[in-house]
């Protein structure tokens, strides 16, 4: 099943997804369970670098989220975030597992934290459809 990330997403290995096993070791890691589209998406392709419309996108490999959410936590100072990626630039493509979430957006890497979420989305699919409309 060709899911609309990867439709919409160019740069993606889709002939080298994550382990399984990965995926559950970076849940045990993070205390959190993944949202069962980013689980998917990373199955069929272990990250990205590339465009949807006109933005940047780099979702990284499973193997990078770890150290990319501590680090991402220190700079910005959330808690409930798990960093997935960023556009290349200023802000930071997250999972957010506030009383609200599990939700899809992006944060600048500065400003004033989940107030800034922007393209808040339940799915990966809908967080890339969003982004591909900018």
């Amino acid at each position: 099943m060709v899911m609309l990330a990867q439709q919409r997403l160019t740069g993606c290995l889709a002939d080298r997804g994550a382990d399984e096993e990965d995926i559950v070791r970076l849940e045990h890691v993070l205390g959190v369970t993944l949202p069962a589209s980013y689980r998917r998406f990373m199955l069929v392709s272990d990250g990205c670098d590339g465009t949807t419309g006109t933005l940047w996108i780099v979702l990284y490999p499973i193997s990078e989220v770890a150290e990319r959410t501590k680090q991402f936590e220190k700079v910005v100072g959330l808690r409930d975030v798990v960093q997935i990626g960023t556009d290349g630039g200023l802000e930071a493509y997250v999972i957010d597992y506030s009383p609200d979430g599990p939700r899809f957006g992006a944060i600048p890497f500065v400003g004033d934290g989940l107030a800034d979420l922007a393209w808040s989305s339940p799915t990966l699919d809908d967080l890339v459809e969003a982004l591909g409309r900018i």
